[in-house]
């Protein structure tokens, strides 16, 4: 299992191309943010800079984007280790963190052949590898969810409220890297409370970790409070994403609007920040009340081309030095996602701990069925997938040793359990 964490880890910290690749408008959005802030002491974009002029923008912005990754690019402005190499060996090591621990919580559920597998799955499909080196927030968010999923899973086992106290501040971070998962931490509360015995207890392990990962947002959220006098979790751009597929044009598919309607652009990002995402909820929310049955097709529709759709990223960008190596793609798993997901169901007393990863693949389906089903966002859902898919065997060597028969693999010691927290 070390090994081939080591060996995912080479892998993140060589994959590229063998010329310099032109950064994205969101790789510079969050440079500029970066930037603004470690230099000039503030956090946001003015009215006047380049990108503001490529969004057909006249007002400034001062919570757009969400925080997290641009701290972690501002940590290594502070410690004067900003660079293309220091940021690239940063997001490796979190890819090998991320590939490892999918091994452990592999080992866990279903025992070795499943860790060994699940690790294999991860490297084979070169997908963090390919996101390692783009200057976004795809590796961190993915490190910080499934890491406080993964000290949820090993906290629930040993009944440890400290560990649920570290999921839930690293879920809060993880919020604040990407607001998306803003009401994750509800559901899997109640999860929580739920296996755990639905007791005072329970209620109480719950209710530590939903404050946990409340109270790492709650300070942002006072800032945008205090600062814009409207109540902004985490960032102003929730609701563009919603309009992106609910609108008489939409596909499912990420068109920039300063493209396709520039003047309503111009007028709309004309308004100040709140305002603006207030006017893309109500359009959003028009559209759906006038065409309910069209926005529940599209729905529909947003959750296939969400598994179905290539990834853009991989296509142009999966290479090692110009040549470009096999690989499996991530979408040929799903078979076996699926499987696990039935087996689970039927077994539920052999396979409950299971649920917990259910959770959050859920969560993302139902979520970005309605907004934004970018290939993109479903990067962070490969670890948990990965797990699905490699639990199968081991799932199908336990069901026909018989009924009786359950795969328990050996405790694990306390050692990899201190490496996550």
């Amino acid at each position: 299992m070390l090994a081939i964490a080591a060996i995912a880890t080479v892998q993140a910290a060589l994959t590229g191309a063998p010329a310099a690749r032109t950064p994205g408008f969101d790789e510079r959005r969050y440079e500029l943010w970066a930037t603004n802030l470690y230099r000039l002491g503030f956090y946001g974009d003015t009215a006047t800079s380049k990108l503001a002029k490529e969004e057909l923008r006249s007002v400034p912005y001062s919570a757009y984007v969400p925080p997290g990754y641009p701290f972690m690019l501002v940590t290594l402005k502070e410690l004067h280790a900003d660079d293309a190499a220091t940021r690239r060996g940063v997001q490796a090591a979190l890819v090998g963190l991320i590939v490892l621990t999918a091994g452990l919580i592999s080992l866990r559920l279903f025992g070795p052949l499943a860790a060994l597998l699940s690790e294999a799955i991860l490297v084979a499909t070169g997908v963090l590898p390919t996101y390692a080196q783009l200057n976004m927030s795809e590796i961190l968010f993915t490190a910080t969810l499934f890491g406080s999923i993964a000290l949820a899973f090993f906290g629930l086992r040993r009944r440890s409220w400290r560990l649920l106290v570290c999921s839930g501040l690293l879920l809060g971070y993880a919020i604040l890297v990407r607001p998306q998962v803003l009401l994750l931490p509800v559901p899997i509360a109640i999860y929580i409370a739920f296996v755990t015995g639905r007791r005072r207890r329970a209620l109480a392990l719950g209710a530590v970790f939903l404050v946990a990962a409340y109270g790492v947002v709650a300070p942002w959220t006072i800032r945008n409070e205090l600062r814009l006098h409207a109540f902004v979790p985490v960032a102003s751009y929730t609701w563009l994403n919603l309009w992106e597929v609910n609108n008489p044009s939409a596909n499912g598919h990420f068109v920039r609007p300063e493209r396709t309607i520039p003047d309503e652009v111009r007028r709309i990002r004309g308004l100040p920040e709140i305002q603006q995402d207030n006017e893309w909820r109500r359009l959003a929310l028009s559209w759906i009340r006038a065409h309910p049955s069209k926005a529940a097709i599209g729905w529909v529709r947003d959750v296939g081309l969400f598994f179905s759709y290539p990834d853009p990223y991989i296509r142009d960008w999966y290479t090692l030095h110009g040549w470009r190596p096999p690989r499996l793609d991530e979408r040929v798993i799903y078979p076996l996602v699926f499987i696990a997901a039935v087996l689970a169901l039927a077994y539920r007393r052999r396979w409950g701990e299971i649920w917990l990863l259910v959770i959050v693949a859920g969560y993302f389906v139902g979520f970005f069925s309605v907004f934004l089903p970018l290939a993109r966002y479903r990067m962070p859902l490969l670890p948990f997938l990965a797990i699905f898919a490699a639990g199968v065997p081991e799932m199908l060597i336990g069901l026909r040793a018989g009924p009786r028969a359950r795969t328990e693999p050996a405790e694990m010691p306390d050692a990899p359990t201190a490496v996550l927290v």
